[in-house]
């Protein structure tokens, strides 16, 4: 993160992207990363996808995007998104030609993850609400630059549903089973 802070110092305005290690954000840059909100502001966190870089290196990578030269405020919202599922299938790195593939609309996923960074939840349209949310991190953390959205633990009348089915259907299996095994000409 240091060459990101020397980068973003030398500008005067404007914005900056970093796509980087996610282990960054998360805890083994916190004294760079509480520097660097002191005079910029981070306006998202983009978690991309695990095989981004396939045949090359199998590391979680996040982009970070910010606002420089203008100190985070603690009431400043963080647009994070999981970026996870981008569209693309990549495959076999060695021919060029044929790595790459639009499996599930990657041009419409990337324009919708610039107009997310850009204007926020009402742009939300492809992107389910479990892979946009926005929070505000504390600047004088710097190591909760990738959070996730919160889930609620409490148990769903739709989860007690397929708890019951469940069980009802491991019963039956069961009981046709002993029905089977207790069956003459066996």
């Amino acid at each position: 993160m240091n060459f990101v802070k020397k980068a973003m110092n030398m500008m005067n305005k404007g914005y900056a992207a970093i796509i980087i290690q996610g282990s960054a954000g998360s805890g083994k840059a916190t004294t760079i990363n509480r520097s660097i909100l002191k005079r910029h502001t981070l306006l998202a966190s983009i978690k991309m996808p695990m095989d981004l870089f396939i045949g090359k290196s199998s590391v979680q990578t996040y982009i970070y995007v910010f606002k420089v030269n203008e100190p985070h405020q603690r009431d400043e919202m963080v647009k994070f998104i999981d970026f996870s599922h981008d569209g693309y299938t990549r495959t076999n790195r060695k021919k060029s030609s044929n790595n790459l593939k639009d499996t599930d609309n990657a041009k419409a996923r990337y324009d919708e993850l610039v107009a997310l960074v850009r204007f926020g939840r009402s742009k939300l349209r492809i992107f389910s609400e479990s892979e946009y949310f926005e929070n505000t991190i504390d600047p004088r953390n710097g190591a909760d630059w990738n959070q996730t959205i919160p889930r609620d633990p409490r148990p769903t009348l739709s989860d007690f549903k397929k708890t019951v089915g469940d069980y009802l259907a491991w019963e039956v299996s069961n009981l046709l089973k002993r029905q089977d095994e207790a069956s003459p000409g066996k």
